[in-house]
């Protein structure tokens, strides 16, 4: 078989990533007077200064 640059190759069942790890629903307030996007690409804290996320529950 012979792919194309940037092809990628799938399988036919779903990639399941961290199975075993817990997850946790943070909220989040904001006290900017903009809007924002949070991801877990970075830190709150360099997203924006004025979030406040429930410490006691990011651990």
């Amino acid at each position: 078989m012979t792919t194309r640059p940037g092809e990628y190759l799938l399988r036919d069942e779903p990639v399941v990533c961290n199975e075993e790890l817990d997850t946790r629903t943070l909220n989040l307030v904001n006290r900017d007077d903009r809007s924002m996007q949070a991801n877990s690409h970075y830190r709150f804290a360099e997203i924006n200064p004025q979030l406040e996320p429930d410490r006691v529950v990011a651990g």
